[in-house]
């Protein structure tokens, strides 16, 4: 295993999730294929999918979902079944049947009078009874679910964001920002940070904070003025997007890193302190407790 490998299961396994070990090659089909199914592992010539060893001990191949017809149990279209041959069930289980060749996906259930059931998660669909069909029969009964990676809904993202910048911004009033303000600038003062630049550490602060939108300088600097009046500094826009929104600084402040940043080791230290100055600010903590 490479070192870079190792740094990511690390990483996972902190965050509390497991790299699965090793994996095996089952068969795999498509749910609307009409052909015969293995009966023993070496039966199958055709194409493969890997999946961790620990479900493959209780599976012998894999479908695709094709259809809704079991949405109502979080069955979708491109989920990817594991299959294990048998040709009975219990009530409950989720089975593989054969109906006329092709192959369907269906709880199983049997009633009172011990009629045997393929139901469908869907309303808009039938139960079937195993009876009735000409030819219908169990041939697998599913192990295991592997769904595909959703593709987020851009416009929930949208809302959910200005929902939260709504209710951060209203957590700081006009107090808590000038107070921020005195705070970074008191100490940008006691450095000689005269550039527009030192305030980048305050604009990014904000950000954080949801004050203001990220790239919003226009918005920082009406709110610099708004607060400092004729005393507040001209940002140099072009500057700070380009030569400091970059490298670990493009980040919230609690992911800076000294060996990435787009400023000297002496600077990046100032501005690191501008920073906290601003946090401690906001939180409304006495000036005499920043060292």
């Amino acid at each position: 295993m490479t070192k870079d490998f190792l740094s990511i299961a690390e990483s996972l396994r902190r965050a509390g999730l497991v790299l699965e070990g090793p994996c095996a090659d089952v068969p795999y089909f498509n749910c609307g294929v009409q052909a015969g199914l293995p009966h023993e592992p070496g039966d199958y010539e055709g194409e493969m999918m890997s999946v961790p060893r620990a479900f493959a001990e209780n599976c012998m191949y894999s479908l695709l979902v094709r259809g809704e017809s079991m949405r109502d149990y979080d069955l979708r279209e491109g989920d990817r079944l594991l299959v294990r041959i048998q040709d009975v069930a219990e009530s409950g289980d989720m089975v593989i049947a054969s109906i006329d060749g092709a192959m369907t996906v269906k709880a199983y259930y049997e009633d009172e009078r011990e009629g045997r059931w393929l139901v469908p998660g869907n309303t808009a669909f039938l139960p079937i009874s195993l009876g009735d069909a000409a030819d219908c029969r169990i041939i697998g009964r599913v192990m295991q679910i592997i769904h595909e990676a959703p593709r987020a809904k851009l416009s929930e993202c949208a809302r959910l964001i200005r929902q939260q910048q709504g209710d951060s911004a209203a957590a700081y009033g006009r107090k808590d920002i000038e107070r921020a303000i005195a705070a970074a600038r008191s100490y940008m003062d006691s450095k000689k940070m005269g550039e527009s630049r030192a305030w980048f550490p305050v604009y990014r602060v904000f950000v954080d904070r949801a004050i203001i939108m990220k790239d919003d300088y226009v918005g920082f600097q009406s709110l610099l003025q708004d607060v400092m009046g004729d005393e507040a500094p001209v940002l140099n826009v072009r500057d700070m997007r380009a030569n400091l929104d970059v490298q670990s600084f493009s980040r919230p402040v609690s992911l800076w890193n000294a060996s990435d940043a787009p400023v000297t080791i002496r600077r990046f230290f100032d501005y690191l302190e501008v920073a906290r100055r601003t946090t401690v600010g906001l939180r409304g903590e006495p000036l005499s407790r920043v060292g």
